[in-house]
């Protein structure tokens, strides 16, 4: 709660003439809309979510996903803008966090007023390799080993990434994983327990700032949080 008061200060920043893009499901962002003084732009993954069918019967906008197109919609004017299909980076729709990230990023470009058509380009086109966006999500190819890159750092993170791992198919599954040191002890416990259902090994090692941590907490933590039958080994001693 404290963070999105923090969060919200972007929000009442927004010109009378400018915009707001919220995401719909998400109850603390959703109510954001109250702080706004200029447009507000839901987006959700359906049009059916209470949210976002209210602001569009209100002949407001929104960005949602119908039967395979990303859609923008100004009450009941409605026009699909791209399939999901040729947005690379959501892995045909299946990446569930990436197709959020593509609604945002559509709902802010349409609302800046944007052609479609470049819209549909830049979605398109957009990658998310090492280069154009390190840490997020970077996909690579090692010897036949793939591995993805991410800078999950909280428990929301950690959960989303395992919903796109899996979307990526089966496949045994080892994960290098360290925290920062200045989240709280309960933090930590919800972010290893996120990582459960999707890692069968670890390597745990410790990050070069330890915001405060102990040398070798971080490990000895996070190893404390594993269940005694996973798997896991120190990368760093």
């Amino acid at each position: 709660d404290q963070l999105a008061s923090v969060k919200q200060v972007v929000v009442e920043a927004v010109s009378r003439d400018g915009a707001a893009v919220l995401n719909a499901e998400d109850p603390r962002v959703a109510q954001m809309a109250a702080a706004a003084r200029g447009q507000v732009v839901y987006f959700a993954r359906s049009a059916d979510h209470p949210v976002l069918a209210a602001h569009l019967a209100e002949g407001e906008a929104g960005v949602y996903v119908e039967d395979g197109h990303i859609v923008v919609a100004q009450g009941k004017q409605t026009m699909e803008l791209v399939e999901l299909e040729r947005v690379e980076f959501t892995l045909g729709g299946r990446i569930e966090f990436q197709v959020m990230n593509a609604l945002a990023a559509t709902a802010a470009a349409w609302a800046a007023g944007l052609n479609p058509a470049m819209i549909a380009r830049g979605l398109t086109t957009f990658t998310t390799d090492e280069i154009t966006v390190p840490g997020r999500f970077n996909r690579l190819d090692i010897r036949g080993v793939e591995v993805v890159v991410d800078y999950g750092h909280n428990p929301a993170a950690l959960a989303a990434l395992g919903q796109g791992v899996q979307a990526l198919g089966p496949r045994y599954t080892l994960m290098a994983l360290t925290l920062p040191g200045d989240r709280r002890d309960e933090d930590w416990s919800e972010s290893v327990l996120a990582t459960l259902s999707y890692v069968d090994e670890y390597v745990l090692y410790e990050p070069e700032d330890r915001r405060g941590r102990a040398e070798g907490e971080t490990c000895a933590r996070l190893r404390a949080e594993l269940p005694p039958s996973k798997p896991a080994t120190f990368a760093n001693g």
